[in-house]
């Protein structure tokens, strides 16, 4: 059988592709900003974060974030922050450790570390 349907690309970007700078620095860790840019942003389409990164929550204290169109700006722009603790075993954290998970009408379609 063939069909038709419409496929809408988009790019997803954070940390890596973006920037990460240190906001503020407190006793025992420090919180730090990454931004998340999605190009077009779609209303279809969810980006999951999840910490996998001991002792490292996201700024409301959660591992999990879910972003959905209406937390992106007009340029495709969504801030997230998270706070890390400053060493663990001596050694300091150079990052938010987490996955980013794609959705797309609710069904996973892309992920990256």
């Amino acid at each position: 059988m063939i069909t038709n349907i419409e496929a809408r690309g988009f790019n997803i970007y954070s940390a890596g592709e973006t920037y990460m700078d240190r906001v503020a620095s407190f006793f025992g860790g420090v919180l730090v900003e990454t931004m998340v840019v999605e190009e077009p942003v779609l209303p279809d389409v969810t980006v999951e974060l999840r910490i996998i990164m001991g002792g490292v929550t996201f700024e409301d204290g959660t591992i999990v974030k879910e972003l959905t169109a209406a937390d992106f700006n007009e340029l495709g722009e969504c801030k997230v922050r998270a706070i890390l603790p400053t060493y663990v075993g001596g050694h300091a954290y150079p990052a938010v450790c987490h996955v980013r998970l794609i959705y797309q009408d609710g069904v996973l379609i892309g992920g990256h570390e």
